[in-house]
């Protein structure tokens, strides 16, 4: 089994023990591009609107707004872990969000960036995980390999399993409402 962290790939999980060890943060980054029939405006209300991105998404649940700080709840499975959303954030023509686990050891940063091709929109997202594992995880980093394998959601997954179905069911959603145009007309 290989393991990814730090931009680094460990053949074995002795060598990626040895290497969580090494410091209390570690970090995972994932990303994709994702094409989609879906004028850029609108993609770009969507990725502005915490409430419909992360509504689109399914998996984090916001409730009131406190400044830019919203707190919410992130579902994981049969897990509903308390979270604070950060964002939108407007840095260098990339959205992005900040998410921190109850216990502020979990952070994710997303960012996406929208680009036009013809007939289409190009969505690049960016998932960058970092975890703090703390003195004990650095004495202990078997009990982080099984904690990470079955609480956390790593970028890569968070991409896969609700990002990239988002943006689908934004297409589909856009779609629908040019065929409900075009039959009024």
């Amino acid at each position: 089994m290989e393991f990814r962290c730090c931009d680094s790939t460990f053949k074995s999980e002795g060598e990626f023990k040895k290497h969580l060890g090494s410091r209390r943060r570690h970090y995972n980054v994932d990303s994709a591009n994702i094409s989609i029939e879906v004028q850029k405006g609108t993609i770009m209300n969507v990725l502005t609107s915490p409430r419909l991105l992360f509504g689109l998404m399914g998996n984090i649940v916001l409730s009131q707004e406190i400044g830019c700080q919203r707190p919410g709840y992130l579902m994981s499975g049969e897990n509903v872990i308390s979270v604070k959303v950060e964002g939108p954030f407007l840095e260098a023509g990339m959205i992005g969000y900040r998410i921190n686990l109850q216990d502020q050891k979990v952070q994710y940063d997303i960012s996406f960036k929208t680009s036009n091709l013809p007939g289409r929109s190009n969505i690049t997202a960016l998932v960058k995980m970092i975890v703090d594992i703390g003195r004990i995880g650095r004495i202990m980093p078997g009990q982080v390999i099984k904690a990470l394998s079955n609480n956390v959601i790593t970028p890569g997954k968070l991409i896969r399993e609700f990002i990239e179905p988002a943006m689908k069911a934004l297409e589909k959603l856009s779609e629908s409402g040019r065929k409900e145009e075009v039959e009024a007309q």
